[in-house]
């Protein structure tokens, strides 16, 4: 067992070492989120059972140790930490964000969704070809 999980260490390693690499030779900036693993990795509380003293109601516990065991075993410190020992040497810039709203966030500051300067493209339907192309050459 032991032979398994030094592989996966040595495996994941790698995988963070060549991500830090790739990404600090092809940006000046990478952003990262401050992910509070330890508030996502928290226990499920227990339910009582209302109808039996002492007994307990399934909560999904079994299903949050495998979501735990999942978000643990991604080693997210040992990619910062790559990239910024990488980010020594190239000069790239490693910063850190509260993860609130930055899937909605766009890289103008302060710059939300619903404030796009340019319109989306409508949406074609699914067997039409794109545009500016004939249905002749497809």
């Amino acid at each position: 067992m032991g032979d398994l999980m030094r592989r996966a260490r040595w495996r994941r390693a790698d995988f963070n070492a060549q991500a830090a690499h790739r990404l600090t030779r092809d940006y000046a900036i990478v952003t990262l989120e401050r992910l509070n693993v330890r508030a996502m990795t928290a226990c499920v509380a227990p339910r009582p059972d209302p109808g039996a003293p002492g007994a307990y109601l399934p909560n999904g516990r079994a299903a949050k140790a495998g979501l735990n065991r999942s978000i643990l075993d991604k080693g997210w410190y040992g990619l910062e930490a790559a990239l910024r020992s990488k980010a020594r040497y190239t000069g790239t810039d490693i910063r850190v964000v509260d993860p609130a709203y930055t899937s909605q966030t766009w890289f103008q500051p302060g710059l939300r969704g619903g404030g796009r300067e340019e319109p989306r493209e409508p949406k074609r339907p699914s067997g039409a070809p794109p545009a500016g192309m004939s249905s002749t050459l497809m």
